[in-house]
């Protein structure tokens, strides 16, 4: 194998993994997105919810509405 299929091949690995790992990402935010909508279609307030499906108990709204 000469110098230049191998780096071609690294580079195409790198690239597959930095593909996968945004696809996984962007995934795993439409799917809280769409909880989030469902939960909110069915009467749940949307402030209890978001600070119950994102790591930001912290964040103002989520402080001021006593869900902390």
């Amino acid at each position: 194998m000469d110098d230049n299929k191998f780096w071609i091949t690294v580079w195409k690995l790198v690239l597959i993994g930095f593909c996968v790992m945004i696809l996984s990402f962007s995934g795993c935010t439409m799917h809280n997105n769409r909880i989030a909508e469902r939960l909110v279609n069915q009467g749940a307030d949307p402030v209890a919810v978001r600070c119950m499906l994102k790591d930001e108990s912290n964040s103002a709204a989520c402080i001021m509405s006593g869900m902390k």
